[in-house]
């Protein structure tokens, strides 16, 4: 049963490692062109920063900021998903 566990232990870190990899694929597929887009939509943001986790004062992570865009008057926080669902817009 003990090696059973560990077994399943190790294939849960590997499809985690595996989702955690295609969302890096989806991010340096989405990043490049994302200044241009807001650009479009009326927004004038030049600085970024990646992979934020803000969290609550005892620590625990409150959301995932994939990328935090940012202007001299508006800050637009981006989190992309493969497939968003109705709890990720949320």
């Amino acid at each position: 049963m003990d090696k059973l566990r560990e077994r399943i232990r190790e294939m849960g870190q590997n499809i985690g490692g595996l989702n955690n990899s295609f969302g890096s694929v989806v991010e340096h597929l989405v990043m490049p062109g994302i200044f241009e887009k807001f650009k479009e939509l009326g927004f004038d943001l030049y600085d970024y920063d990646q992979n934020q986790n803000p969290k609550d004062k005892d620590g625990r992570i409150l959301a995932e900021v994939d990328a935090l865009l940012s202007g001299e008057e508006v800050a637009v926080v981006v989190s992309i998903k493969a497939k968003a669902t109705e709890k990720d817009i949320e």
